[in-house]
């Protein structure tokens, strides 16, 4: 399964759930009119690679979703944010598979 495919089926699992969740791509993109937009910005101005590709939030948590294919390795940039994240009280999943995270949210105490 590729990345592309965890986000896809991630995505999905949290939209059927009802979870509010935002989908991020940290690489700069083209806009409609040509202009790059770097979509996630440090206060520094500069790009914010670590990002997670998923934030998803629930009445108590903050879920940061990194998701990768089965062979995909997190980078230092994702490590270190991951570091951060679990610092501030956040949750923080290295998804390989959809069950990564359903298992976060269809435990009792969930």
């Amino acid at each position: 399964m590729s990345e592309k495919d965890v986000q896809s089926a991630i995505l999905q699992y949290l939209a059927k759930a009802q979870i509010w969740c935002r989908r991020y791509h940290p690489q700069p993109l083209r806009g409609r009119t040509g202009r790059v937009i770097v979509p996630i910005r440090r206060p520094d101005g500069k790009p914010d690679k670590g990002h997670p590709d998923i934030v998803a939030k629930t009445k108590n948590a903050t879920i940061n979703i990194e998701c990768k294919a089965i062979d995909g390795k997190q980078s230092a940039e994702q490590k270190a944010w991951q570091a951060e994240a679990e610092a501030r009280g956040e949750i923080y999943i290295l998804a390989y598979d959809v069950q990564d995270v359903m298992r976060l949210f269809e435990r009792p105490e969930a």
